[in-house]
């Protein structure tokens, strides 16, 4: 059996207990696309790895943490750099300095959970945020969160002087041709977007607007840089290519492999690489050490091994039509996934 052949199976048999009803799948090396997956129909076409979904928190990664790292790389920011200086209306509570580092190895530990606040104003969110209490000092605990990839969101409208949609269109989606991707895309635009839930909430199927609560509330004051995007695995791809191919030509050579790391060796919760996760269970019980990638609530990842020089990404409709009460079995989807395309990474290379 080929890699294309297994890969089908896996998400036939995923789509057959009930994990997911739509899913595609590009795997890549440091020339670009290797193959491409996808199962599932939408409105009667077919899906494909130009189909675009809801990437959730991917959105974190790219093209979040992608700019984050392009303005460390270029010296307009550096990791110690206080937040208070990119951000005048911070106001976090806490006795040391949050910094630009603090952000990208997401060692924020906000004090409350930003779903509890779904149903605010967006400005009683955005304040929120901003004057949070932190549990403990940053930098001594990894902490997940929406709230610091929204301060990194902001941080890097005032580091580079505009909106987010605008400095990835210019430093990301077009120079790796991402032409697909978007935020906030075009409502004649929507119908052709995978739905990602029956939303009791919003009282409606949520199809081409941004799935996570908290996001979807700030959306009508700025771009939030913590879910939102709309991609295809093949413009997602290009990005997970440029990661294994040494960070060409986005980045020099070399810092993308420094990124590849645990940069919170001193922080309890956990091990994260800079800008990115690193060293997860769902990367594959035969990742090697230096594989990087991000997940999303509906079902999406990447993954990147910097080793083998080969990633994937995987997105899907795994909330629909309703979310799951646990996210085990797709976890378990992407470590499958995973280690199938490491299986066959040393032949296709």
């Amino acid at each position: 059996m080929d890699l294309k052949k297994e890969i089908f199976q896996v998400l036939k048999n995923a789509q057959n207990q009930g994990v997911l009803s739509r899913a595609s799948i590009t795997v890549v090396n440091a020339r670009g696309e290797v193959v491409s997956v996808s199962i599932g129909d939408l409105s009667g076409e077919p899906i494909s790895n130009t189909t675009l979904f809801d990437v959730a928190s991917v959105t974190k990664a790219i093209p979040v943490s992608i700019l984050g790292l392009l303005a460390l790389e270029s010296h307009k920011v550096s990791l110690e750099t206080p937040l208070v200086e990119l951000i005048d209306s911070l106001d976090l509570k806490c006795a040391s300095t949050p910094r630009f580092k603090h952000l990208l190895t997401q060692t924020l530990d906000f004090g409350f959970s930003l779903a509890s606040l779904k149903s605010e104003p967006a400005e009683k969110v955005l304040t929120a945020i901003l004057n949070a209490p932190l549990n403990v000092e940053p930098g001594e605990k990894f902490y997940y969160c929406n709230a610091t990839s929204i301060l990194l969101g902001l941080a890097l409208e005032s580091v580079f002087g505009a909106p987010l949609d605008l400095l990835a269109q210019e430093y990301v989606f077009r120079p790796l041709d991402m032409s697909s991707t978007c935020f906030r895309p075009k409502v004649e635009l929507r119908s052709k977007i995978v739905p990602t839930e029956m939303c009791n909430w919003r009282g409606r199927a949520i199809q081409g607007e941004i799935h996570d609560e908290s996001a979807w509330t700030l959306n009508s004051l700025f771009v939030p840089g913590a879910a939102g995007l709309f991609s295809t695995t093949r413009d997602l791809g290009m990005c997970v290519s440029m990661l294994v191919n040494d960070g060409a030509p986005l980045f020099r050579s070399g810092f993308i492999a420094s990124c590849a790391q645990n940069h919170i060796p001193y922080a309890t919760g956990g091990e994260t690489g800079l800008g990115f996760e690193f060293n997860q269970q769902y990367m594959g019980d035969n990742r090697s050490s230096k594989t990087i990638g991000k997940t999303g609530f509906t079902g999406s990842v990447i993954v990147a091994d910097l080793a083998r020089n080969f990633g994937f990404t995987l997105l899907s409709d795994y909330t629909w039509p309703h979310r799951k009460s646990s996210k085990e079995s797709i976890m378990e989807l992407r470590k499958v996934c995973s280690d199938i395309v490491w299986k066959y990474a040393d032949s296709l290379v």
